[in-house]
């Protein structure tokens, strides 16, 4: 178990606060598991010393400068009493891993997580989410002059608007950012950020990089390169224009803010490796932590000791240094602890991935190391994470099986233990070395989530027993599907495989100011054998296409990523072969039906003129969404357990695949049009069109796309494009990003996750199909167009004559062939392999709607080359 220090927490009143912790809150009785993440001590400071930062309550996950990891504002001891609310994924516990939190002025938390950044309000309704994926945000985040700052994995260094959630600039710095959890930190208007990812170190790969940004541009300023990488990176600001931060092996450094200048650098044990970071003290001290022994992490033992140094912040000189039993694997806290003199330093000792090991929490003399109090926690399921301290000098700590400690030493005696002295609330989940709570008045908020080195233990008591289950109002849309992924994974350095179970994430609140105690999760999860492994969140990308994958026929257009194929075989004696039909009991003209999907047990999902209905395999009706006066047009998609839709009144919402019950529903735009598009959902994020008006080349028309979170119908982003869309079909492809075309045959290729295009080409203004794309696994794109107007044909009651079909190169948008087709393109090709014709052919129906007597065709191409494979001559049109 290892327990990790995240700061102080200073106050001179005591009011009662909140805690918002990550990962699982239900309450399940499970076998104790030890760990921490937090410290609570009075230090008697005066608003002068941080009145550059009072515009925000916790401006970074290590607190305000000039005294990180300390608060002017109390936190609750009796945890498991406070709760006021918790947040996890809405598409469930697994979804994605949480890792820091900060809070501004108005006591909003922005929280960092796996897929982006989310802003919560202090009674827990999240504001706005900025979603990063496939890159992934793993640092806590800063707030500094308006904006939130963070970086990603793929190299990037970000500010996101903190009213909006906007991006405001987006800087690459490096290949990589590393997949441990550090900290990004801002003042002086420069943001730092430690990068490039890649070997060696003492532990593999690891940061080897510190980049200063201008925190308004995002202009890199210096680089930096530290004598041995960093790991969990934590840069701390110091009063004349410096800072200091400490590498792997407890080597500290102090810097020139503005210019990247080395002031001195200063102990260390070279080959060695810690988790942990540095901690200032206001009395002119820095405090840095190694380990004794250059050793793997995962051939250091519970007892394998480490140091605790003290250095003169002025020119590096050492000034104390002391041996802990265990291995010091976090940042200390430094701050006044309840009923000791002067400053502390709050040390949690232990070594992860150590089931049976026992973990510490050490309180030492911060002018002289002497020991002062011990917590010896229980017996480790998982680590003890970083810390803080708050006004009553309560020490707060979490660890990596999920318990969230309050400590306090009440009689003297140096030792913590007793019902008065210890206190804990049970997240379920992980913290990260990031796991900082972040503390504002009546609020103290911690995100958890078990990460790539805590494994979590099966709980084994039954789904019932201490569970309770609630449901606040900003939380209607909790996910009702609890998913487990149990996967072994071959431990770097060692001869053998673990298996892990994916921690849970999530937020809790905890506070009586916040009202009565309230839990999303219902505990149903059979064994929670969970995982917490190496590259874990390596998983959320491909577990966001699995979930899609479970289903049948996912959307109106299948399963990415080869829509309109199946893997399965269907009849070709269609008459011979049926099985059921429905149609409406008021008659078969009191609706009208558009498009269909099926699910991993063969239900079938039904959009309708009045609505949604589900069926079982044999015809049952199981449940029906009526949407009149508002008709629902489009083809529904499911997507982790719900069934997404939009109506004509501008509402695009999910239902529970399982209850048909509403989960979401947002107003999108005054109406959507009455044409028979595709409602499609992927990596998180529900794509439609809407803002249906004049003009287009076919009367009114959808002018606009939206995206919206799929979890909570949250607006993300708005494109219009040149022309206006029609049966709006967006095909999704591997990279974040989707193609679509509008009514003329221009294609379009846009990111999924921000909305900005990459490319757009072809189509022939003024004209208007039916038509939609196709996306090929030989990396093209088809679109089709007409050649010429829609209203010529219309009027004359003339069979419309011929269109073109052309083949774009996904990557660039390069025109590879175009063909001219006899009739007008007005459907959306398919792309697959047609019997008894060699390599990839493009299925192209060809025909005009409201001109009986025409004729309609089914034309196969080639889809290398376009050309002409066979043909079908359909006979001649009634309707």
């Amino acid at each position: 178990m290892q327990f990790v220090v995240t700061g102080l927490i200073i106050t001179a009143t005591v009011v009662e606060s909140s805690i918002v912790c990550a990962p699982g809150a239900e309450d399940c009785q499970e076998a104790e598991r030890a760990g921490f993440s937090v410290l609570q001590a009075h230090h008697l400071i005066t608003r002068n010393h941080i009145t550059k930062e009072t515009e925000y309550h916790w401006a970074s996950g290590r607190g305000n400068f000039p005294e990180y990891a300390v608060s002017i504002h109390p936190a609750p001891f009796n945890l498991s009493e406070s709760l006021a609310w918790q947040w996890h994924h809405p598409l469930g516990r697994f979804a994605t891993l949480t890792y820091g939190t900060a809070i501004d002025g108005d006591s909003n938390i922005y929280l960092s997580g796996a897929d982006g950044v989310r802003k919560f309000d202090q009674n827990g309704a999240m504001l706005w989410e900025y979603e990063s994926l496939p890159a992934e945000v793993m640092n806590a985040p800063s707030l500094y002059n308006g904006l939130v700052y963070g970086s990603d994995t793929y190299g990037y260094v970000f500010a996101l608007e903190m009213k909006t959630g906007k991006q405001v600039w987006k800087t690459r710095v490096a290949e990589t950012i590393g997949q441990d959890n550090g900290f990004n930190m801002v003042r002086e208007d420069i943001a730092l950020a430690a990068c490039e990812h890649h070997p060696p170190s003492s532990f593999g790969a690891a940061n080897h990089k510190i980049k200063a940004l201008n925190a308004s541009t995002g202009a890199e300023l210096w680089t930096f390169e530290p004598d041995t990488p960093v790991w969990n990176f934590l840069p701390l600001f110091v009063e004349d224009d410096s800072f200091v931060f400490q590498d792997m092996t407890g080597k500290v450094y102090r810097m020139t803010l503005s210019t990247g200048i080395l002031k001195w650098k200063a102990g260390g044990l070279n080959g060695t490796w810690t988790d942990g970071g540095a901690a200032v003290g206001p009395n002119g001290l820095v405090y840095a932590v190694n380990l004794n022994r250059k050793a793997p992490m995962f051939g250091i033992s519970e007892n394998s000791p480490g140091k605790l140094s003290a250095y003169n912040l002025t020119d590096g000189k050492l000034v104390w240094t002391i041996t802990t039993p265990r291995p010091p694997n976090n940042a200390p806290a430094v701050g006044h602890v309840k009923n000791l003199p002067g400053l502390s330093v709050v040390m949690p000792v232990c070594t992860q991935v150590r089931p049976g090991a026992t973990c510490d929490v050490q309180v030492y003399d911060a002018q002289t190391g002497g020991l002062r109090w011990v917590f010896h926690g229980p017996t480790q399921d998982a680590l003890l994470q970083a810390g803080d301290m708050e006004g009553v000098g309560t020490v707060f700590v979490g660890n990596e099986m999920g318990k969230f400690f309050a400590l306090r030493d009440l009689d003297g005696d140096g030792v913590t233990f007793g019902e008065g002295e210890v206190a804990f609330y049970d997240t379920k989940a992980a913290f990260a070395g990031s796991s900082s709570p972040a503390v504002a008045p009546g609020l103290l908020a911690v995100a958890a989530a078990a990460d790539e080195n805590w494994p979590l233990q099966p709980s084994r008591e039954p789904a019932s027993k201490g569970c309770y289950a609630g449901q606040a109002d900003h939380a209607k849309w909790h996910a009702n599907v609890h998913r487990l992924t149990n996967i072994g994974v071959i431990l770097r350095n060692s001869s053998f495989t673990m298996q892990f179970v994916w921690a849970a994430c999530s937020i809790v609140v905890v506070g009586g100011i916040h009202g009565t105690a309230v839990a999303t999760e219902d505990c149903q999860d059979a064994e929670r054998a969970g995982f917490s492994v190496l590259q874990a969140h390596h998983l959320i990308t491909k577990d966001l296409v699995k979930k899609k994958e479970e289903h049948f026929w996912a959307s109106g257009r299948g399963n990415f990523p080869e829509y309109a194929v199946s893997v399965y075989s269907a009849p070709f004696e269609l008459s011979e072969s049926f099985a059921w039909q429905w149609h409406h009991p008021l008659g078969r003209f009191a609706t009208l039906t558009y498009g269909a999907a099926i699910d991993e047990g063969s239900n079938i999902y039904l959009s309708c003129a009045d609505g949604v209905r589900k069926f079982d395999r044999d015809g049952t009706m199981l449940w029906e969404y009526l949407s009149l006066p508002a008709e629902v047009m489009n083809a529904p998609s499911v997507y982790n357990g719900a069934v997404y839709v939009s109506d004509t009144h501008g509402h695009v919402f999910a239902l529970d695949m399982q209850s048909g019950e509403r989960i979401w529903r947002t107003r999108v735009s005054a109406t959507i049009g009455q044409d028979n598009g595709f409602n499609m959902v992927h990596a998180g994020i529900a794509i439609s069109a809407c803002s249906w008006r004049e003009p287009s080349p076919n009367g009114g028309a959808n002018h606009k796309i939206k995206a919206l979170n799929a979890s909570t119908g949250g607006r993300l982003w708005t494109f219009e494009p040149d022309t206006p869309v029609w049966n709006f079909l967006p095909l999704f492809v591997e990279d974040d990003s989707f193609v679509f075309q509008d009514m003329t045959g221009k294609v379009y290729r846009l990111i999924l996750s921000t909305g900005a295009l990459v490319w757009k080409a072809g189509g022939l203004n003024g004209t208007w199909t039916d038509g939609g794309v196709a996306v090929g696994p030989n990396g093209l794109v088809y679109a089709v167009n007409n050649n010429r107007p829609l209203r010529h044909s219309t009027t004359t009651k003339s069979e419309p004559g011929p269109g073109t079909l052309s083949a774009y190169n996904l990557t660039s948008g390069e025109l590879v062939w175009a063909i001219t087709t006899p009739r007008p393109p007005n459907n959306a090709p398919a792309i697959g392999r047609v019997k008894n014709v060699p390599g990839l052919s493009v299925v192209m129906p060809l025909c005009f709607q409201g001109q009986p007597g025409a004729t309609c065709d089914v034309q196969v191409y080639d889809a290398e080359t376009g050309g002409l494979r066979w043909v079908f001559h359909g006979p001649s049109q009634d309707g």
